[in-house]
């Protein structure tokens, strides 16, 4: 009887203490934790482990669409690994209505992990949002491209381990004037709203960083980010410089002895590089620099739509698959025209993860048939000088 007592209050405090910021409205493209009414029927496959992204490579997602005078349609969705939109009873997962995950963060409360929300599928609309940043012809257009490729990179992540054994991929660190709108716009590749829904940090301290890695293990292949992060000192360089590099390597990480799995890759937003632990820590094997140079104007300010419907082209960055024949390529022109190896550090970082971040830009650059070179860009961003670990100047966010 104080058995059942004890477990009855446990569940009345876990419901007040319940932070009342993941609870998402009906106007929110997380995930619904409200009695409006979803559409889809539950499958009848393996529970699902996480969002996005599922051990065997299959893909579990959220769809919604708005419906004029009523709730928001959603609907669970299903990919195969090479991106083929399959049934709910052809999918080997079981994702029901709710498509709830939640991460025990802490010792009393658990707290929902957000699915990524997308749009009713287009493939024009990844397109016609690189065509517009190309088109505002903002002197940030290719960083902007190169943290698009980035994003687009990491959706690969399983399908670079089934083919080469290595689940490796690098940290990109943005940072300068305007590296905020190549934020918003990267991740929008992933979900409407997934800049604010990532699982983002603000304090870099060792409870938030537990807490991010403890997103990265339910986010299956996607991405999670430090947000313009305000650095407390209790982390010391050689303890932050383990954690980013379990993170690089996709193996579990130790914080505050738990270990816990990574399974998404990791976005920087900040003012400075590395974090300002550049120069004791050294990062710059495990991290991509991309520096951001101009503020944007009125003339360059891309449709918040765009950054809304971007995802709904998401099917088909996920049929991409490791292209390892055509980054090689890319790789092998890159060293010629660098006079350079693969594991040459570069001012923006090693040469063979800028060849593959590299290569997936230039994709997203095919796929809007705008006229730039990736290639030629990477060549003038990092020809001057071997990077000798000092940190690059910035400017402010």
């Amino acid at each position: 009887m104080l058995l059942k007592m004890l477990e009855y209050w446990a569940g009345i405090l876990e419901r007040v203490t319940y932070p009342a910021q993941w609870t998402i409205n009906s106007s929110s493209p997380g995930i619904s934790l409200t009695d409006e009414p979803e559409t889809g029927t539950p499958a009848t496959g393996k529970s699902i482990e996480r969002y996005g992204q599922q051990k065997d490579g299959s893909w579990v997602l959220k769809e919604y669409r708005d419906v004029p005078n009523s709730y928001r349609e959603k609907r669970v969705k299903y990919y195969t690994p090479q991106g083929e939109r399959i049934s709910p009873e052809e999918s080997p997962w079981q994702g029901d209505e709710k498509l709830s995950v939640f991460g025990r963060f802490s010792s009393q409360v658990r707290q929902p992990v957000f699915c990524p929300m997308q749009p009713h599928e287009d493939p024009n609309a990844l397109s016609e949002l690189v065509r517009a940043a190309w088109n505002c012809r903002g002197g940030n257009f290719m960083p902007t491209l190169f943290t698009m490729g980035w994003v687009v990179g990491s959706l690969q992540v399983w399908h670079k381990q089934q083919e080469t054994g290595d689940k490796s991929f690098p940290i990109l660190n943005i940072f300068g004037e305007g590296s905020r709108v190549a934020y918003d716009m990267s991740l929008s590749l992933i979900g409407s709203d997934w800049e604010s829904l990532a699982g983002s940090i603000g304090r870099l301290n060792y409870r938030n960083l537990r807490k991010l890695a403890k997103y990265a293990d339910l986010l299956g292949s996607l991405v999670v980010s430090i947000d313009q992060p305000r650095t407390y000192r209790n982390i010391q360089p050689e303890k932050f410089q383990e954690i980013i590099k379990g993170w690089y390597d996709r193996e579990a990480v130790s914080i505050r002895e738990e270990c816990i799995n990574i399974n998404s890759s990791l976005l920087i937003l900040s003012r400075s590089p590395y974090c300002d632990y550049g120069e004791k820590a050294n990062l710059d094997r495990h991290i991509l620099l991309c520096p951001f140079n101009s503020e944007p104007s009125d003339s360059t300010i891309v449709s918040g739509h765009l950054f809304t419907q971007a995802s709904a082209s998401f099917f088909r960055l996920i049929a991409l698959g490791w292209q390892g024949d055509r980054i090689a390529e890319f790789e092998r022109v890159l060293c010629d025209r660098l006079n350079a190896t693969p594991d040459t550090l570069l001012n923006m970082g090693k040469l063979s993860d800028l060849a593959i971040v590299g290569h997936y830009a230039r994709v997203l650059q095919e796929m809007a048939q705008v006229e730039e070179s990736v290639l030629e860009w990477l060549v003038r961003e990092n020809r001057p000088q071997i990077c000798d670990g000092q940190p690059l100047p910035v400017g402010q966010i």
